[in-house]
């Protein structure tokens, strides 16, 4: 055995302790150390106290003990040397990988610090940009190109249309972005073009041409990024590329991460529909069959023409956000929950209010005193129950004039609206256990959105429920989750529209089984959805929807036979419709060509 690691020289004297790494035979450092300094002295004390390597025997005042780093890096050397190349090609990639979302993590969390105020002009310079930086700090600037489909190898970047910027916060949600990017888009678009561009005709991308990762676009700014710049992807989706060259070092107050994205322009798609809309169309005589209520959807107040399906655009407005959290005031509410029950065999919807003897619970929340949204007959409230950000909508059309609806019919049209969506998901379900049967490929990414009832037990009722103080009845909210504000139409009332990409040939063949299987006694209207991310999976949620029935009692917005109807008369088949083994209705010539 070797001796050269044993503390100890030829008179014997040394610790007795085994360093492997100790460079040659004698006393460790340490011992030699103390060899040269008087016994008993401060110096002797001090040094007999310290920590030494367990491998070297190397010690100094201020190590914790252990191993050394000389040590640790020979160790390191050795471990290296009984790998392969590829296996330390890995690890130098680890590496980098980690130090990458070091960085990136540091961009998306990191503020400038503030400079140092030595005069007068400095300070008002700080109070001048203080303001901006306060509000922007939370933010991300997101930069926008526009790339165009032009059917050639290689498409174009069209700088016709300029590039421009917006700062957003990082809890706004990416398709309010696109909203957002397409409207600004068609202000010079539409003065080319004579024309606007739908959405669906706009493709998100990265900066650079590149494809979006999948069930992102459902997500917050502040997800959306970190879903493309961490991980093993960061390395394609840099955050650095986002940068344009030449470009000036950041300014007070302009949001610390800027990203760059494309809108991809499938102008062949916008070509077509255009020429579709120019194109002469044969007279309907649906205005003669529909005797309007007062109070419901004009079929002319849509698009200018009836039967006009193809070129239908969301009437969808979005509320300006609130910038000032003074001006949001809030009202707590004491609430209490219906029963509703959708029959899992039958889908038949029943709803009912505890009574004296049941175990009613009772739920605390704060609601707005203001609109948060509002459609054409229902007003949307900013509702929060403990830590579940919610919205409460109420009716303030019901067909008798705008806010003439009672607390009995504003309960009496939820109760229709929330038996309305518990039978659409009930329906949807049974939708996508036929497409399974028969092995239809379907977009399997539509839910119907969670909805509960709730009665006011307060003394007064809320601000937000209208109602006066002196009126013997409870305001009835119906709650759902708060979601984005962008919407998807894929119907309106009395319209339905011819849609060529899969998500949209899904729910119209949808809405053509619920009509099947009803005996065509039913009709789904007013279909709309928001994209929602659930459990990372970017998922349609269909609300709001309307019916047409036999008996016209669905609740507002019901046209009965006549509404029914129309979507016989317009609702154009597809290929999923046939795979599916419904009766082929209308089938559309695009596709028999």
């Amino acid at each position: 055995m070797s001796t050269i690691g044993l503390c100890q020289n030829d008179d014997g004297d040394g610790c007795g302790r085994v360093f492997e790494n100790k460079p040659g035979e004698g006393l460790c450092a340490k011992c030699r150390k103390l060899g040269t300094l008087p016994d008993g002295s401060n110096e002797y004390n001090a040094w007999k106290g310290y920590a030494q390597c367990i491998k070297c025997g190397i010690a100094w005042k201020n190590f914790q003990g252990g191993i050394c780093g000389t040590c640790e890096h020979k160790s390191q050397c050795s471990e290296m040397e009984e790998i392969s190349l590829e296996q330390r090609a890995q690890i130098a990639a680890e590496a980098t990988r980690k130090a990458h979302l070091i960085a990136v993590d540091s961009r998306l969390h990191k503020h400038k610090e503030p400079s140092p105020l030595h005069n007068t002009a400095a300070l008002d310079a700080a109070k001048a940009n203080s303001a901006i930086s306060a509000a922007d700090k939370d933010k991300i600037l997101i930069t926008f190109s526009c790339r165009v489909k032009t059917g050639r190898v290689k498409d174009t970047v069209d700088f016709s249309a300029g590039t421009w910027g917006k700062a957003w916060a990082k809890t706004d949600y990416i398709s309010e972005v696109i909203d957002d990017a397409v409207a600004t888009l068609n202000l010079g678009w539409e003065k080319r073009e004579g024309m606007s561009l739908l959405v669906n005709e706009v493709e998100l991308r990265w900066s650079g041409n590149k494809v979006l990762m999948p069930n992102t676009l459902g997500l917050c700014v502040h997800d959306f990024i970190k879903a493309h710049t961490q991980g093993s992807e960061g390395f394609f989706y840099d955050l650095s590329e986002t940068k344009g060259k030449g470009e000036k070092s950041k300014k007070d107050g302009v949001p610390p991460v800027t990203v760059a994205l494309e809108l991809y322009i499938d102008r062949a798609a916008f070509v077509q529909r255009k020429e579709h809309m120019s194109a002469p169309t044969l007279k309907t005589t649906l205005v003669s069959a529909i005797k309007k209520r007062r109070g419901t959807d004009s079929i002319f107040n849509e698009h200018g023409a009836v039967g006009r399906a193809d070129g239908m655009v969301s009437s969808f407005v979005r509320t300006p956000r609130i910038l000032s959290l003074e001006q949001v005031t809030t009202s707590q509410v004491s609430l209490m929950r219906a029963r509703v029950v959708c029959d899992a065999k039958t889908g038949e919807v029943d709803i009912s209010w505890p009574g004296g003897d049941d175990n009613v619970d009772e739920y605390i929340g704060s609601i707005g005193d203001s609109i948060f949204s509002s459609g054409k007959t229902k007003h949307v409230y900013k509702l929060t129950i403990k830590d579940d950000l919610l919205v409460a909508k109420r009716f303030f059309n019901c067909g008798n004039g705008i806010n003439e609806v009672t607390a009995a019919e504003n309960e009496s049209s939820l109760i229709a609206e929330i038996t309305r969506l518990k039978s659409t998901a009930w329906l949807l379900e049974q939708f996508k256990g036929l497409a399974l049967t028969n092995n239809v490929d379907i977009h399997q990414e539509l839910a119907v959105s969670e909805a509960w009832l709730f009665r006011e037990s307060n003394t007064v009722p809320s601000k937000a429920s209208g109602l006066s103080d002196n009126v013997f009845a409870s305001a009835v909210w119906l709650v759902e989750p708060r979601r984005t504000k962008s919407v998807d139409k894929y119907s309106s009332t009395l319209i339905h529209p011819r849609h060529g990409d899969k998500k949209g040939i899904t729910i119209s063949a949808f809405a053509h089984y619920v009509y099947a299987i009803n005996k065509e006694e039913l009709a789904l209207a007013d279909i709309q959805g928001s994209l929602v991310n659930i459990e990372g999976i970017d998922t349609v949620v269909l609300f709001d929807i309307m019916f047409h029935t036999e008996e016209q009692d669905s609740g507002v917005g019901d046209h009965g036979p006549a509404g029914i109807k129309t979507f016989a008369d317009q609702h154009k088949c597809t290929y999923m419709c046939e795979a599916l083994g419904l009766e082929m209705m209308n089938e559309d010539e695009l596709d028999e060509d």
